[in-house]
């Protein structure tokens, strides 16, 4: 009965170092950073609308499509970059979308005007949607490799790391507008951005599969039910954040294009 005791109690102590030589500092650093991009930059923002909307004489209801086409990009590229990372592998993924997340931070800097500060948010939205799917997937890849399940305590720092971001966004984009102004919101993203990208280089696992192809990629990918979602999405919030004076030509398309989403749902549900 001792034996069988001791015996339990090391491989219990072996199970444990495996979890800590795989899924200690090194590894969940790098991808908790790229996990909290896309709650961040979601919350930053509403402190320096007044802002960005005094700089280009517009109103506050026009500087929201900046808080508005985050999200709407959120909704349809967080489960679009999560199948591009199953198909090309997690990291290059991951590591992608970082660089698209650096660019944007430069790109906000130099926005000559609130509709193109707007297509940057729509950047951020795309590059920061495929840094938590790309995340969760390098997880369970490693874990796979390994032979183990992933370990909670790694699994809930990046939930709590999500959000604690979400949570303090709004102080953090208050203190840096009223300090450096509201571009800081986009340029605190390039550091953050590089910083990430190195750490995944030096300490994430290269993956394993090869990249896929672009004729995989089209068979894979429902694009014109992407395509559909994303004009419900658009024509609906068009349609809302003008209610005082509605655009009724929207409406149309929005209902012409309203069983697109509960398709997608079920082709990614399918996945």
């Amino acid at each position: 009965m001792s034996v069988d005791l001791t015996t339990d109690v090391e491989q219990a102590k072996k199970s444990s170092s495996r979890h800590d030589a795989h899924f200690g500092f090194r590894f969940v650093t790098p991808l908790a950073l790229g996990s909290t991009l896309n709650p961040i930059n979601s919350t930053m923002i509403s402190t320096a609308l007044v802002a960005i909307a005094r700089d280009y004489h517009a109103s506050v209801a026009q500087a929201g499509w900046l808080i508005a086409g985050l999200y709407l990009t959120s909704a349809i590229a967080q489960p679009t970059m999560g199948r591009l990372a199953d198909l090309f592998g997690p990291r290059r993924v991951y590591v992608f979308s970082l660089c698209v997340v650096a660019l944007t931070g430069i790109a906000g800097a130099i926005a000559p005007s609130l509709g193109m500060l707007i297509g940057v948010r729509v950047l951020l939205g795309i590059g920061t949607s495929g840094a938590y799917p790309s995340a969760m997937r390098i997880f369970r890849t490693q874990a796979d490799r390994i032979g183990v399940d992933p370990p909670r305590v790694a699994m809930g720092f990046m939930s709590f790391a999500g959000i604690a971001t979400t949570a303090i966004g709004p102080v953090l984009g208050g203190v840096l507008t009223g300090c450096f102004g509201w571009h800081s919101i986009f340029t605190v993203n390039l550091p953050v951005s590089l910083l990430t990208i190195l750490l995944v280089l030096l300490w994430v696992p290269k993956d394993e599969q090869p990249a896929g192809s672009l004729v995989l990629l089209m068979e894979e990918l429902d694009l014109i039910g992407i395509a559909l979602f994303a004009a419900f999405l658009l024509t609906l919030m068009l349609f809302l954040m003008n209610l005082a004076h509605p655009t009724w030509l929207v409406l149309p398309v929005s209902i012409t294009s309203l069983p697109a989403p509960f398709r997608t749902a079920i082709a990614i549900a399918s996945l």
